[in-house]
This record gives C-alpha cells, sequence and structure tokens, in this order.
C-alpha cells in the first residue's frame, strides 16, 4: 500500500474514534501514525492498523490470532513487540475500535 492509501485509512479510524480527542494522522516511514495529543498509539503498514501494546491488553491481541508487526532486516526478522496488529472485526466495528 501507499502511504496515500495509509493516510487515508488512518483518517478514517480517526474519525471513527475521534471523541478520544484530537487525533492527527502524520507521515510514519512509508505508512502513517496515529497520535492523540503528540502521542504516538498506533499506527498503519502495509493496509493493516497496529496498536500500542503493553502487558494488560497483550493478552487479547494474542487470544485474537494477531502478532506484532515484524519486518525483515539484513540478517533476520525483526518484531517490535510494543505494536500488534488489529483484527479485522475490530476495524469493522467502531465500538470495538473506540
Amino acid at each position: 500500500m501507499s502511504w496515500q492509501a495509509d493516510k487515508a485509512h488512518g483518517e478514517e479510524i480517526a474519525y471513527q474514534i475521534a471523541s478520544l480527542g484530537h487525533i492527527e494522522v502524520t507521515r510514519f516511514f512509508s505508512g502513517a501514525a496515529l497520535r492523540l495529543d503528540g502521542v504516538m498509539f498506533g499506527f498503519l503498514a502495509r493496509g493493516s492498523l497496529f496498536l500500542r501494546v503493553d502487558d494488560v491488553n497483550r493478552p487479547a491481541f494474542v487470544a485474537a490470532g494477531m502478532g506484532p508487526f515484524s519486518y525483515s532486516g539484513r540478517t533476520r526478522t525483526v518484531a517490535l513487540e510494543g505494536y500488534y496488529e488489529t483484527p479485522a472485526d475490530v476495524l469493522e466495528d467502531a465500538g470495538a475500535l473506540f
């Protein structure tokens, strides 16, 4: 996906959760970052939304079969354990996404 497609998708998501506050969609490498009051809480890459997780909410993502954002480095696959992919059914349900 392109930056423009990820940005457009990010703006749709920002609209759905606008009651949280002012959400900015900014460029993040080749994707788009979602920032609430300047703090990045998620990003879109390759057409998927990755949300910031911690020890409290990570088990829900794992139980849904989701994994961390990863990419291929020169010598190994690198996983960013702090950001997990959001399940498709959550993206289709504004209440669940919120």
